[in-house]
């Protein structure tokens, strides 16, 4: 699970920067497992998660990484606000609402801030 800071003080190139960040390291946490999911959640007043835990897999994921890149996945941040807190509840949500499958794999939640 990944937490994005999308606050105001993000500029868009930041959030690109993260955002390949993010495609670097899954490929490289990846390499040997076809059984990996990942989600991205994008917090500042508030949390959402944008991409969320697909059993179809990494080609999914990749796919909707390019489309988050671009812009077309993203909300317009409202507020200056940067609630880590919020984005913690939220991975932790989707985490307990994944568990029945994947009790024996580990859980990681990264997140990413500006502040």
């Amino acid at each position: 699970m990944f937490a994005l800071d999308y606050s105001l003080s993000v500029t868009e190139e930041e959030l690109k920067m993260e955002i390949d960040f993010i495609q670097h390291l899954f490929k490289s946490l990846n390499e040997d497992s076809r059984d990996s999911t990942a989600a991205v959640v994008l917090y500042g007043e508030t949390a959402q998660t944008v991409i969320p835990f697909d059993p179809i897999g990494r080609g999914t994921f990749f796919d909707k990484l390019k489309e988050l890149r671009t812009g077309g996945l993203r909300p317009k941040p409202a507020e200056m606000g940067r609630r880590m807190d919020a984005a913690l509840i939220e991975a932790a949500k989707k985490l307990g609402a994944n568990e029945k499958g994947i009790r024996d794999q580990h859980h990681l939640v990264i997140l990413f801030t500006a502040g």
